[in-house]
C-alpha cells in the first residue's frame, strides 16, 4: 500500500533550487506541464523549479497530442515535461510537428522507464531530445538528471546506442552509489539533502529504507563513467519488477526493451503470471500498428531469436490500450490478469529438444 512520505520544507526547496539551475531556467522562459499536479515531477519540476528560476508554466488540464504542438508554438515553450508513453505518441505521429515547435529545446522524461526504442525514435522522427531524470517521492523528485548540453556523440552513446538510456550523474547536494562491485548491477542507493525525513507514522517502514545512512530506492542500476569522470546512472530494474521462473530472475525491463523493437508494435508491455509449473511465467500485451499484420506467433518468434527461453514471452495478448496510471507506469498487475488461463500451462522449449533429438 502507498506510504505518506514526509519532506522537509528545506528538502523541498533545494531540490527545486536544483532543478532550476540544472535546466538553466530564467526570467521569460516558458515550461509547458501536461502531469498531474499530484505527481512530484508535475508540482517540483514544473511549477516550484519554475518559480525558484523565474520563468511562467503553462499548464494544461492533459494531454492533447493533436494539440501539443501548436501549443508549442503559441506559448514559445522551451522545455515540456512528458512521461515515455507520451513521447511515444508523439514520435509515432511525426507529421503533426510540421515546421512548428522550433523553440522547444527538449523534453523532460521520468516516472516510467524510457526505451532506447522510444528515445532512438523521438530523436530521428522529431529530432527531439529527452532530457531523462531518476527520483521518488521519498528524494523529493529528481536525484539524477541527464545534462541538457551534450554534444550529439555523446547524446546518441546514453541515449539511443547503449543497453539502457541514462539518467545521467546526481544532482548537486545529493549522491548516488550502486549498492555491488563497480561496472555490476546493483540497488541504487541515495542520500543528501532531498531525502525524506521518513515515512508518516510508520517507523518500521522507515527502518527498512534506511541502512547505514542510505536510502535504499529498490531500483536496480549501473553506472557508466564517462571521459570527464562524471557517474552516468542507468536503471535496469525494479525489485518488484523482477520475475522468478524457476528460482532464475528476470528482468522485466529488459524483455520490454525487445517487444519495442518490434516492427508493427505500437506499445508493449511484459508481466508475470503465475504458473504451477515454474512459479512464473512471462506474457506480453501487444497494441499493434494500423494496419499492422503483427501476429501473437510472430511476436513470440521474434523474441525467442533475441532472448533465451527462460526470458521469452510465451503468450501474447493483443489489447487497444496498455494499462497504465496517470503517470505513465505499466500496470503489470493487472497485464498478467490476461494470462490466467496459462497458470496449469506447462511451456516447453521445443528448439532445445528438437536439438537433443
Amino acid at each position: 500500500m502507498p506510504k505518506a512520505v514526509v519532506q522537509s520544507h528545506y528538502a523541498l526547496a533545494q531540490n527545486a533550487l536544483s532543478l532550476a539551475r540544472h535546466h538553466r531556467i530564467l526570467r521569460g522562459m516558458n515550461l509547458l506541464c501536461v502531469l498531474p499536479l499530484h505527481h512530484v515531477n508535475g508540482l517540483e519540476f514544473t511549477i516550484l523549479g519554475v518559480l525558484c528560476g523565474g520563468g511562467h508554466t503553462v499548464v494544461c488540464r492533459g494531454f492533447d497530442g493533436l494539440k501539443f504542438w501548436t501549443l508549442v508554438e503559441e506559448h514559445r515553450i522551451e522545455i515540456a515535461s512528458l512521461v515515455p508513453n507520451l513521447l511515444r505518441l508523439l514520435a509515432d505521429r511525426p507529421a503533426l510537428r510540421g515546421g512548428r515547435g522550433k523553440s522547444l529545446r527538449y523534453a523532460v522524461s521520468a516516472a516510467a522507464p524510457l526505451s532506447i526504442a522510444i528515445a532512438e525514435s523521438a530523436w530521428s522522427r522529431l529530432g527531439l531530445r529527452i532530457v531523462q531524470g531518476y527520483g521518488l517521492s521519498e528524494v523529493t523528485n529528481f536525484t539524477c538528471v541527464m545534462p541538457p548540453d551534450l554534444s550529439v556523440e555523446e547524446y546518441e552513446r546514453w541515449m539511443t546506442k547503449g543497453r539502457r538510456t541514462s539518467i545521467g550523474p546526481a544532482l548537486p547536494g545529493q549522491e548516488v552509489r550502486i549498492d555491488v562491485e563497480a561496472g555490476e548491477e546493483g540497488e541504487i542507493l541515495i542520500r543528501g539533502n532531498s531525502v525524506m525525513s521518513g515515512y508518516l507514522h510508520n517507523e518500521q517502514a522507515t527502518e527498512e529504507v534506511f541502512s547505514g545512512g542510505w536510502f535504499h530506492s529498490g531500483d536496480l542500476g549501473y553506472a557508466i563513467a564517462d571521459g570527464a569522470g562524471r557517474q552516468f546512472i542507468h536503471v535496469s530494474g525494479r525489485v518488484r519488477e523482477i520475475a522468478k521462473r524457476s528460482g532464475a530472475m528476470i528482468n522485466l525491463l529488459e524483455v520490454d526493451e525487445v517487444l519495442g523493437t518490434i516492427p508493427g508494435v505500437s506499445d508493449f508491455a511484459s508481466a508475470a503470471f503465475a504458473n504451477k509449473w515454474v512459479d512464473e511465467e512471462i506474457g506480453a500485451v501487444v497494441v499493434k500498428e494500423p494496419d499492422s499484420s503483427v501476429t501473437e506467433e510472430s511476436v513470440l518468434e521474434y523474441c525467442r531469436q533475441r532472448l533465451p527461453f527462460t526470458e521469452s514471452p510465451k503468450a501474447v495478448v493483443f489489447v487497444e490500450d496498455v494499462p497504465r496510471t496517470a503517470t505513465g507506469k505499466v500496470r503489470r498487475a493487472e497485464i498478467a490478469s490476461h494470462f490466467a488461463a496459462h497458470a496449469d500451462r506447462l511451456f516447453v522449449d521445443r528448439r532445445a529438444a528438437v536439438a537433443k533429438e
